[in-house]
């Protein structure tokens, strides 16, 4: 299930077992790009990198995630 207004997904872990299956609840939370910079920013952080998925593309306005690196100044 998803809300787009508190940015919720719903998912159930499907996991099978010796007795049948069990299903889990999964609940996530995504932040877009703006709101973890300014996380990242109120915590003391500066982005490093960001990219448009684990294998390091570019990170356009059509990507369908991000990966972003943050590091604390004068680490």
């Amino acid at each position: 299930i998803h809300d787009p207004v508190t940015q919720r997904i719903d998912y159930q872990y499907l996991r099978f077992t010796p007795d049948g299956f069990r299903m889990t609840p999964l609940p996530m939370r995504y932040a877009w790009p703006q709101e973890t910079d300014l996380m990242a920013q109120l915590a003391g952080l500066t982005l490093e990198s960001r990219w448009g998925g684990w294998d390091k593309r570019a990170f356009a306005a059509d990507s369908r995630m991000h990966i972003s690196v943050y590091r604390k100044p004068g680490a």
